[in-house]
């Protein structure tokens, strides 16, 4: 209910003593904040039969100038029925109604959403700082498990680096000294040499490679000013690139990498895609269940949280594109030698 607020109505379903719909005269008292119970302001706190046993009261604004309210409905030769409510100001009302679009949430209303969800607070609570501090760690740590699964990410971005001439490898991330980055990304997707001396430029892909390729790689060392191929060592906190040959030149290396999470803090404003916030509620309430005193996790809730990962992450789970060569499978006799995918070589 609105604190302060005339003609908000409140019902109750009443019975007589012997278990039947009541039919008769009721009443309501009021307790506001633990004050002791009064007659309701509005007509003696006389109330209006529905039908089968539901009565309503009109509101008045003397009932409802507290935060907690009891309100007590007293069937005359019925039996009671207390109903209690949390009052919110017309200013949270209105903050409510101009806050922002699903697509944003500030990191403090997520995490109190995720509280929420395990019965551990209340809409417009202040939770203890030392909580939220405590439910914000188990956010970004929750985003960082998401950044090491190619599942979760909703989003590749497309930057090109300059390479240093006769350089190897080209570090990536937060202290690199050659290519810095806030976070040093979990994988690189794909990669190109861009020829930049020519108008448009020209894209030639560069292959990206496995560890066991760069360990058959005999001439580690071979320099040329074309880029054909790369491999990525993840190692942390920054990653290294290894671009072979080692450029002579300067032509842009274009990396296609994830998307990442950052590290968040409490008055920050989260912009995610669809279905996104939802799973990143649900899943929150998860992880501070065990840690919260009287929190409730429910098989709803786990249900629904997985269910809201598997819309969000469902998009990113599509087949890569294949083709087989002519028509359809080669047959016949073998023309050549098997290929090894681990080594990059055929036979």
């Amino acid at each position: 209910m609105i604190k302060g607020q005339a003609g908000q109505i409140i019902g109750a379903q009443l019975y007589d003593t012997g278990g039947a719909p009541f039919a008769g005269v009721a009443h309501v008292y009021v307790d506001g904040d633990h004050t002791g119970q009064v007659i309701g302001a509005v007509g003696a706190g006389l109330c209006f039969a529905r039908g089968n046993g539901y009565y309503d009261y009109l509101v008045g604004e003397a009932d409802v100038h507290f935060n907690h309210i009891g309100f007590t409905f007293v069937p005359t030769g019925g039996l009671n029925v207390t109903i209690q409510i949390e009052t919110i100001t017309p200013a949270q009302v209105s903050a409510l109604q101009t806050a922002t679009g699903l697509s944003s949430v500030t990191v403090n209303q997520l995490l109190l959403e995720a509280f929420i969800e395990i019965k551990a607070g209340r809409a417009m609570d202040t939770m203890e700082p030392e909580l939220m501090l405590w439910a914000l760690g188990k956010l970004n740590r929750m985003f960082d498990k998401w950044n090491a699964d190619p599942s979760t990410t909703f989003n590749v971005g497309f930057t090109s680096y300059t390479p240093t001439i006769n350089h190897q490898p080209h570090t990536l991330g937060p202290n690199s000294a050659d290519w810095a980055v806030t976070q040093r990304p979990d994988r690189i997707r794909g990669a190109n040499l861009i020829l930049n001396t020519v108008t448009p430029a020209v894209r030639i892909p560069i292959t990206v490679r496995d560890e066991y390729w760069w360990l058959n790689q005999a001439v580690q060392g071979l320099a040329t000013s074309i880029v054909t191929d790369l491999y990525y060592d993840p190692s942390w906190p920054n990653g290294n690139v290894n671009l072979w040959p080692i450029p002579t030149t300067t032509y842009p290396i274009e990396l296609m990498t994830d998307a990442l999470f950052g590290n968040l803090q409490m008055t920050d404003t989260l912009w995610l895609p669809f279905a996104y916030r939802e799973a990143a509620t649900l899943t929150l309430a998860e992880l501070l269940a065990p840690g919260t005193v009287d929190a409730q996790i429910s098989a709803d809730l786990k249900g629904q949280a997985r269910d809201a990962r598997a819309v969000a992450f469902g998009n990113n789970n599509g087949a890569r594109n294949i083709r087989t060569r002519d028509g359809g499978m080669p047959g016949g006799r073998r023309r050549g030698g098997g290929y090894l995918y681990r080594t990059g070589r055929t036979r």
